[in-house]
């Protein structure tokens, strides 16, 4: 069994890790400044001695131009050597020491520059950790409201006492607008919500193609970006049930409670829906029109499956051609059966069973479709909220937040791999910069022989 991870938990621990580093870098930070400091008295000292070496070069130098005496040019010239070989290699010293201290003093900068960006990483990170903590406090309240009132109003919508209130509110509808003609109206609702829905998730879908194409160039952003969206809905899903779910078994029944009481209409009008209902339903029409819609739901629904698998190999394929792709066969297959059946219920609703159909919609009152409608939201609204499955609904969330969690956690690792990198590319160029700046007398001591 996969463990549950939360986001708190990962931010917590981001900000356990920054202060470790903080503090790691500090105390480097503090070694660095001590061996710099060394380092500058070191180079201090050799520039003494480099000093006087040279003065006293500059005496011998002065002796020597006076003296007259042959032995005394000769002890001259042997205590000249032997200083200037003092003074070279004191010089030599001072640069090694020179190039040690600017190393320490590079080191040092960016010890300083890299715990100013830990201590920005970490500001963010508590940042993020306050509002994990929020967001956990906000689910902890809706898994409450889950556990409870939306649970309860799950066992309501599918009560005994609910069931007979939407077959009530049925049968009276069915009295209004006519025997048998409640379904090929339903079916007409069913299939209008369909279509409005297909849209929306077809905002979805074609994000399907960004993330594709995203893979393609950033393959740890786009695992980030899914999950983090997989997250969000499921956090919105959780959170709609528990903020609404109550509220809208409430709203729901009451408005079948209005359709229950809503008063016949005029004795002249209920005969002619009557005799036009009972023409469209012996006929076949209204068989036939619930047929077309239903078949067109089917169609919308197999052709939103395909949709969903082939958008994004057409993303990153250009030449892509669903026709010779034998991995979404079994959703080509039902989507082109789903068109054939949506032609042929099409073929069936002939002329004179659109006549009827027509002529009993021109039966019916104005205000008997927006009745139709309230009733049929409330129904469908009642059999979502007796279907949900609460358990399941929260172990979605929990699965999308460990997945999310997941992924924060490889990005965290790749970007702190990143920035390694970046820190040491950097110490590089300051390296080579600090090369480059002194390359004339470099390469004059190497030549002389000195490095």
């Amino acid at each position: 069994m996969t463990q549950n991870v939360t986001l708190k938990d990962v931010r917590a621990e981001q900000v356990k890790d920054l202060q470790a580093a903080i503090k790691a870098a500090t105390e480097s930070s503090k070694q660095a400044a001590a061996d710099q400091a060394a380092a500058d008295q070191t180079v201090k000292a050799d520039e003494a001695v480099l000093v006087q070496l040279r003065a006293e070069d500059s005496s011998l130098q002065q002796q020597l131009a006076t003296a007259n005496m042959k032995q005394d040019r000769h002890d001259l010239e042997q205590r000249l050597y032997v200083n200037l070989t003092k003074e070279r290699d004191a010089g030599i010293k001072l640069a090694a020491d020179q190039d040690h201290l600017a190393e320490l003093t590079q080191q040092s900068q960016s010890l300083t520059g890299q715990i100013a960006a830990q201590q920005a990483d970490l500001a963010q990170a508590k940042a993020d950790l306050k509002a994990a903590g929020q967001q956990d406090d906000a689910t902890e309240k809706d898994r409450t409201a889950l556990n409870t009132t939306v649970t309860d109003a799950v066992h309501e919508a599918g009560s005994d006492d609910v069931k007979a209130q939407l077959a009530a509110a049925n049968d009276r509808l069915a009295m209004l607008v006519g025997a048998g003609m409640v379904d090929p109206l339903r079916a007409r609702y069913q299939r209008a919500r369909a279509t409005e829905a297909d849209k929306r998730r077809a905002v979805a879908r074609g994000q399907l193609a960004v993330s594709a194409i995203a893979q393609l160039t950033s393959p740890g952003a786009a695992k980030l970006d899914a999950a983090a969206a997989s997250y969000n809905d499921a956090r919105t899903s959780v959170h709609r049930w528990a903020t609404d779910g109550p509220g809208i078994l409430a709203g729901a029944r009451q408005a079948l409670q209005q359709t229950i009481g809503t008063a016949d209409f005029s004795p002249a009008v209920s005969s002619d829906i009557s005799d036009k209902a009972k023409a469209a339903t012996d006929s076949g029409a209204a068989a036939a029109d619930k047929a077309f819609h239903d078949a067109a739901v089917a169609s919308i629904a197999a052709n939103a499956a395909l949709d969903a698998v082939t958008v994004p190999k057409a993303a990153v394929d250009p030449g892509y051609n669903p026709a010779n792709d034998d991995t979404v066969k079994a959703q080509r297959d039902a989507a082109d059966a789903a068109a054939k059946a949506l032609t042929a219920a099409q073929a069936a609703r002939t002329e004179e069973f659109e006549k009827q159909l027509i002529e009993h919609a021109l039966s019916l009152p104005p205000e008997a479709f927006p009745l139709a409608i309230t009733t049929f939201d409330a129904q469908s609204q009642i059999a979502e909220l007796a279907a949900l499955d609460v358990p399941a609904l929260q172990a979605a969330l929990d699965a999308a937040e460990t997945a999310y969690a997941g992924a924060l956690k490889d990005q965290a690792a790749t970007s702190a791999l990143g920035q390694a990198a970046a820190e040491k590319r950097a110490g590089r160029e300051a390296d080579a910069a600090r090369y480059a700046a002194g390359s004339d007398q470099r390469v004059l001591a190497v030549v002389r022989g000195e490095l």
